[in-house]
Parts: structure tokens; C-alpha cells; sequence
């Protein structure tokens, strides 16, 4: 176990819990976990005492032993925080947290762990964010330009093992003039061979190359999937035709024509 916040995490963990009273830490703390000699800079035992001065409905029932990322940027981890009736009271040091600790307070320990306290996130496309994962990054903080992400492709293509297919992802196009899309006519100029996927940065669809419905035995002729479409090349025409003015100038991107009526939104 490596050390964390200036000193070692078992020794800390230690430190607080030779001081609980017998059977406070049963399921919360490993009792057959060895304890390491405090290092130097561990915060001293004195610093787990209970302080009994402190009136009982201020103390914790619940102390968390970290690494606590507590969401200020450039910030440590906090090594404890401090719990009570299912709220954050305070995070800190251990010494910091000591006199927020009552004689029957609940010590649990992250171990090799982190704790991440208050983050609620319904949105985090937890699943397709794992199968991404190593994608290739067709992101515009990564590609400045909508042709750097078509070379990004390219050069991965022209890496590419024998069999195998390139996956990208995170490419949007509202990051771009005129908001360019990866359809099948773009990617199949890079290679007719490769199956080539791209993930939108909604991760709600993908673009593909021509190769990738071959493999799969999809044509313009197979029907959609129940719960989805298929976004097909003639629909694709008929949205940039609709991307047109009447003088045959390109329509400004959807992200400039909300950054040019940003100020005037929500007024009378």
C-alpha cells in the first residue's frame, strides 16, 4: 500500500482505530489488516482521541478514512471526513477531524480505495464509456481542425493490423464551421478495406464506413432495428441540401447561430 497525504495509510488507519472502544469496528476495519510503524509524518495517535467536550450531536457518526478527492481543483486528498446522519460535516487531516469523533463513532476504512463523497451524476453512460475506452480520440481539443481528425483516422488506418478494425470516438461536429459529419462518403476515402467506427461525442450514435455494413450485412434495403436507425446516405443529402440558403451559401453552424443570439435568449 503506498502512502498518501504525507504519511502512511495504514498507519493513520491504525492510529484511530487502537483507539476505538472493543466491536466498533467490526465490518468497517479489517482486524487482521497489519499495522506499519507510523511514519514521520503521520499525524500523532493523540490526534484520534475523542474529544469529550464536544456536545454529541456535533460529533460524527461515521469517519472515513481516505484518500478523500474533495472536488477543489489542484487540491490533495483529504486523509479523513467526517460523517453525520448521512451528511459531510468537514474533511481534513486527521488531526483536523479529531474532536468531531465521539467514543461510539464508525470508522470505516477506503483501504486501496478512494472516496468520492457528494457527486451525483444520472448521465455518465457508465457502460459505453468502458467499451470506448483507448478508442481513438477524434475529440476537437485533440484535432483543432475537422481534416486533423480525418488524418487522425487516416494514420491509424494506415497502421492498422491485418484483420483488425480502427474505433474512434468523441468527435463532434458542432466543434467545427459548418458542422462536417463523418458519413460513409468521408470515411471510405480514407480506406475500403478497414471497417472504420466513429462514436458522436453524445455516445448515442455512431458513423461508419461502407466496409463495417459489409461485414455486418446491413444494405440500403435492411429495415431498421426496433429500438434505433440507420442514419442512410440519402438522408444525409437531404440535410445538407437543407444546410443550403437560397443564394447557395452554407447556413452558419448551429453553434454560431447560438452564440450570436446567446445574448438575446430569455428576453423580452
Amino acid at each position: 500500500m503506498g502512502s498518501c497525504c504525507g504519511g502512511d495509510r495504514s498507519a493513520l488507519a491504525g492510529a484511530l482505530v487502537d483507539r476505538l472502544p472493543a466491536g466498533t469496528v467490526a465490518g468497517a476495519v479489517d482486524p487482521e489488516r497489519p499495522k506499519r510503524p507510523a511514519s514521520p509524518t503521520a499525524p500523532h495517535r493523540d490526534a484520534a482521541r475523542p474529544d469529550d467536550r464536544r456536545p454529541s450531536a456535533d460529533r460524527a457518526d461515521l469517519l472515513v478514512l481516505g484518500p478523500v478527492a474533495t472536488g477543489v481543483p489542484g487540491a490533495a486528498p483529504a486523509e479523513a471526513m467526517a460523517v453525520r446522519d448521512g451528511r459531510v460535516l468537514a474533511t481534513g487531516t486527521m488531526a483536523d477531524l479529531a474532536d468531531l469523533r465521539a467514543p461510539d463513532t464508525e470508522v470505516l476504512d477506503a483501504g486501496d480505495g478512494a472516496v468520492i463523497p457528494g457527486l451525483i451524476e444520472p448521465h455518465m453512460h457508465l457502460w459505453s464509456t468502458g467499451v470506448f475506452y483507448g478508442w481513438l480520440d477524434c475529440s476537437a481539443e485533440a484535432n483543432p481542425t475537422f481534416d486533423a481528425v480525418v488524418d487522425r483516422i487516416r494514420a491509424a488506418v494506415a497502421t492498422a493490423a491485418p484483420g483488425s478494425w480502427v474505433c474512434g470516438q468523441l468527435f463532434d461536429p458542432s466543434r467545427y464551421p459548418g458542422e462536417p459529419t463523418l458519413d460513409a462518403a468521408i470515411l471510405d476515402q480514407i480506406s475500403t478495406e478497414v471497417p472504420i467506427v466513429v462514436t458522436n461525442a453524445s455516445m448515442h450514435f455512431a458513423y461508419v464506413s461502407s466496409t463495417v455494413f459489409d461485414r455486418v450485412g446491413i444494405t440500403a434495403d435492411t429495415p431498421d432495428p426496433p429500438s434505433g436507425r440507420f442514419y442512410r446516405r440519402r438522408q444525409a443529402d437531404r440535410r445538407r441540401r437543407r444546410a443550403q440558403r437560397d443564394d447557395g451559401h452554407p447556413r452558419p453552424p448551429a453553434a454560431e447561430v447560438r452564440r450570436r443570439a446567446g445574448g438575446r435568449c430569455g428576453r423580452s
